[in-house]
């Protein structure tokens, strides 16, 4: 499975500290491995679209789109910001 990530997840990512982007990046591979796992921090979106899940990485939240084909991840940053 792919991991597609929108332009502003993509420049979010990169202006996060290096640990916090290999941590990022680690939990996705697992995700992209096995959508279904429950051995990471991952949950639903409350009043988001339908396939959309928060992945918790420390105080960083990703939110992504998960399709049959891809995960798209369309959100990154800390916690105070992702939900606002």
């Amino acid at each position: 499975m792919r991991v597609l990530f929108s332009k502003t997840a993509a420049k979010n990512y990169h202006r996060l500290p290096l640990y916090l982007q290999k941590a990022i990046t680690s939990r996705l591979e697992k995700l992209a491995a096995d959508p279904q796992t429950r051995t990471i921090d991952v949950k639903p979106v409350r009043g988001g679209f339908e396939n959309s899940f928060r992945l918790r990485v420390g105080p960083v939240r990703v939110v992504y789109f998960l399709t049959e084909e891809s995960i798209k991840v369309y959100l990154i940053g800390f916690r105070g910001d992702v939900y606002k």
